[in-house]
Parts: C-alpha cells; sequence; structure tokens
C-alpha cells in the first residue's frame, strides 16, 4: 500500500529509519545493542552509541570520552600471557 512506500534518503535517515524499524520487530531478540553499536549516522562515522539519535531519552548512551571502550572486546589472558607485545584494551 502507498502508506508503506519506501522513499529513499540520505545515508543518515536511512541508517535511523532501519533502526526504529529494528526497534519495533526485534525488540525481544536483543540486537539492538549490536546495531547502535555497529550503526552511524555517517558512513565511517561514529557509532550510534554515541549519538543522542540512538537513544530514547535525548541524550547519548555512552559517553565518548569516558566510556569509548564499552564497545570493546578486552584481549583474552591466554593471548596477553603468550604474546609480550599485547596490550590489553582501555577499561579492561
Amino acid at each position: 500500500s502507498p502508506e508503506f512506500a519506501y522513499e529513499a534518503g540520505d545515508f543518515t535517515a536511512n541508517e535511523l529509519a532501519i533502526l526504529a524499524e529494528k526497534d519495533k520487530e526485534f525488540v525481544q531478540e536483543g540486537q539492538r545493542w549490536w546495531d547502535i553499536r555497529r550503526m552511524t549516522l555517517t558512513k565511517g562515522g561514529k557509532p550510534l552509541v554515541f549519538t543522542p539519535q540512538a537513544s530514547f531519552n535525548g541524550e547519548p548512551i555512552l559517553n565518548e570520552s569516558t566510556e569509548a571502550h564499552k564497545v570493546l572486546w578486552p584481549i583474552d589472558r591466554a593471548l596477553l600471557d603468550n604474546d609480550d607485545a599485547l596490550e590489553q584494551t582501555p577499561g579492561y
């Protein structure tokens, strides 16, 4: 039907439309964190988790200057023990 017709937008509008649709369709599947971690407002930009557009209260979910480490995985202890050149991910 015409009321659900696709309208092309710019990169940002498309990303936010996809996120809004996924918020409705996949709310019980626990994918939102991975979506806002992976999606950006611009190609190659910062993850949505650091932008107010991804939150429900208008504030970024994470503060980029103090919580950026929360989007990174720690390096496994066995890898660290076996390679002196590796350093643990900040925040772990």
